[in-house]
């Protein structure tokens, strides 16, 4: 029977997410879609940690051998990945070697296109070595990070669960708990695709839950929460773990208010690759990204449209006034282009970049191919001389992503890689949000001068509902200014905010691994201007690998692995309440979920000698939460009661909660719920 619940309280669960697909390898077109899924999502200031957890079944009459695909955003970090097997979970371990894709290649020899486009640009993928038996289930987990996009004091929490290509058979149990807490105030929550409604509301935190059976997997779970654009300026967060310098996040936004007179002029080109390769579903998306660009320019913009094959062809030899007559006629121009001929990237972009432009305009390119073709990378640098941000969209499975990568990345601008269906609904939400320009060529100061390795390496420009983001690092915690410089609208701009980096190591203990991922992204970029297997593009290669290892987070050279071995097994409860177990026991808290407090059973095995005993409580943030236990002890049954409360004595929040048990080499984990 169909059911669907909206609490009034949040009831953490086992957390997941219903986006990940098994393929069974060696069958062309076989999968198995998950059976129960549910997802727990702490957001934290903008910062996302989801734990996933799907059950999938072998409904086939014999063994079948796996890999795991998942659709992580190119924003996420995957943090974790483990399993359910014979009773006992199984951690993948993290390596410096590339991602196991062979699983992904069909009888025959071809890639499953099915699978990897559903996957897009930056897939999870975790092969199995175990066959999985005829009718048995395996359950999996999948932890990630990720910064959410932020639009208009609006941020958004978004994850698949379409996976109608796949089965049309719904979800068997679906649930998804959010914990959401905002230094900025909170003024609203929705969920627009499926309906649920806060379970709890105030100033600063919220919570949600959505449960239901037999849920039709055909759209994605969307989350939108609103914050208040009244005290806008600079925001930052920061972490200083003990003995090593400090970690931060820097977030900026203009105030939204900001009149027009402010806004500054933009020179505006849309090149277009019209080549024999863009034919069909690609050239019409292109063409309805460029007549929505020209449909939506401001009064005192001047642009132009620019076509290429083998023959560049302009609308205008130099951009001009968007003028309602211009705007016609440029939709003209567009409505006629058709694909044929072959490819020439360096002269589109160098007829791009010679027209004539102001330095004192916001000058764009946003440049559409599909294209393999090599171009002077030196060349396009050398008639950038009016600071113009190049903006790449790549279109397909074939296009030359280091290239293009590199052409945005020498031009300040950034490159995008699209399907084919998906050109006009991603270019046309990318130019909303750089329509308003405020501020370029920005520079960032702090006084005193305690910060270091900042990234982005390039500051991007600021937009009107946009924020600037940066991480790094910091030695000295305390207060300090931070000095904000560009031009704005036909004249400089500076502006002086106060911020406060913290000495506390409890706090906001996600930053080392975002921070890592940014700068990873940066080393990424670099590695793409210089030629591959090179020492340079080596040492930072090994750069990544080193921060993937250290920080624990996925990249294009390490991967997560099936260690091959299976752990060792953990005695659960003892039969009777006089046994004493041979092992070192964690039994699962009683009540759970509790509220207002918790206990917490162990035993520690006759034949151990005295030794120290740590009992701690954690978040879903890897965040130390409380000590509730650390002393020498001798064998025998302790019990440990918890209060709700962390180490400086505060109630801590509805939410998931790790406690560990740590004796010499023995480490056990459970989960408990506390629900206020």
């Amino acid at each position: 029977m169909k059911k669907t619940a909206i609490l009034l309280l949040l009831l953490a669960c086992p957390a997941a997410f219903a986006g990940g697909v098994m393929k069974v390898k060696g069958q062309a077109s076989s999968y198995l879609p998950p059976q129960r899924v549910s997802v727990t999502v702490d957001v934290d200031n903008q910062v996302a940690t989801t734990v996933t957890q799907q059950t999938f079944v072998n409904s086939l009459p014999l063994p079948v051998w796996l890999i795991y695909g998942f659709p992580t955003d190119v924003n996420a970090s995957v943090l974790q990945f483990r399993w359910r097997t014979a009773g006992q979970w199984r951690t993948a371990q993290i390596t410096g070697s590339p991602q196991d894709t062979s699983g992904v290649i069909d009888p025959g020899g071809d890639a499953d296109r099915l699978f990897l486009d559903y996957l897009g640009e930056a897939p999870f993928f975790f092969t199995f070595r175990d066959s999985l038996p005829a009718d048995s289930a395996l359950t999996v987990e999948l932890t990630y990070i990720e910064l959410l996009q932020y639009r208009s004091g609006e941020v958004i929490y978004d994850y698949p669960l379409d996976l109608r290509v796949f089965s049309q058979r719904p979800l068997n149990a679906f649930r998804l708990a959010l914990q959401l807490r905002s230094a900025r105030k909170l003024i609203g929550l929705t969920n627009p695709t499926h309906g649920a409604t806060a379970a709890s509301f105030t100033d600063s935190t919220a919570t949600l839950l959505f449960e239901q059976e037999n849920l039709a997997a055909d759209r994605d779970f969307r989350v939108h929460y609103q914050v208040s654009q009244k005290d806008l300026g600079v925001f930052l967060l920061s972490h200083q773990p003990q003995n090593e310098d400090g970690y931060f996040i820097m977030l900026a936004e203009p105030d939204p208010t900001t009149g027009q007179e402010e806004v500054i002029d933009k020179v505006f080109t849309f090149i277009i690759d019209v080549s024999g390769s863009m034919w069909g579903e690609k050239i019409e998306q292109a063409k309805a990204a460029a007549l929505f660009t020209v449909d939506h320019l401001n009064a005192d913009d001047h642009f132009n449209v620019i076509k290429f094959n083998t023959a560049v062809t302009k609308f205008r030899a130099n951009p001009v006034p968007a003028t309602p007559n211009e705007i016609v006629a440029a939709r003209g121009f567009i409505d006629q282009i058709t694909a044929n001929g072959g490819t020439d990237l360096q002269s589109a972009l160098l007829a791009g970049l010679g027209q004539q432009m102001s330095d004192t305009t916001a000058n764009i390119i946003i440049f559409i191919t599909d294209g393999i073709a090599s171009l002077d990378q030196q060349a396009i640098v050398n008639a950038n001389t009016h600071n113009v941000r190049i903006f790449v969209f790549g279109i397909g499975t074939d296009v030359n992503q280091p290239l293009l990568t590199q052409v945005a990345a020498n031009n300040n601008g950034i490159a995008e890689f699209l399907g084919n269906d998906e050109v006009n609904s991603r270019i046309s939400a990318f130019y909303n949000k750089i329509r308003n320009p405020l501020l370029q060529n920005i520079r960032l100061a702090f006084t005193p001068a305690i910060t270091s390795e900042i990234y982005p390496l390039q500051l991007p420009d600021i937009y009107v509902g946009e924020q600037l983001v940066v991480l790094g690092r910091y030695s000295q915690a305390g207060p300090a200014q931070v000095t904000l410089q560009g031009a704005g609208a036909g004249t400089p701009v500076r502006y002086d905010y106060g911020v406060n980096f913290t000495a506390d190591s409890l706090a906001n203990r996600f930053l080392p691994r975002l921070w890592a991922k940014y700068k990873i992204d940066a080393l990424l970029v670099l590695m793409a201007g210089v030629p591959q297997g090179s020492n340079q593009w080596q040492e930072w290669k090994q750069e990544v690998i080193r921060l993937s290892l250290r920080y624990g987070i996925l990249t294009p050279f390490t991967s997560f692995t099936d260690p091959g071995t299976p752990p060792a097994a953990v005695a659960e409860e003892p039969a009777s309440a006089t046994a004493m177990p041979a092992g070192f026991v964690l039994l699962q808290n009683y009540p759970n979920p509790f509220n207002p407090e918790t206990r917490i059973v162990f035993y520690v095995p006759p034949e151990t000698a005295r030794q120290r005993v740590v009992l701690e409580i954690y978040d879903l943030l890897g965040r130390l939460v409380a000590v509730l236990f650390d002393r020498e002890v001798a064998p025998g049954r302790y019990e440990v009661v918890w209060n709700g409360k962390d180490l400086r004595g505060h109630e801590v929040p509805s939410g998931i909660y790790i406690y560990r048990l740590k004796a010499g080499q023995v480490e056990v984990a459970k989960r408990m719920t506390l629900l206020r």
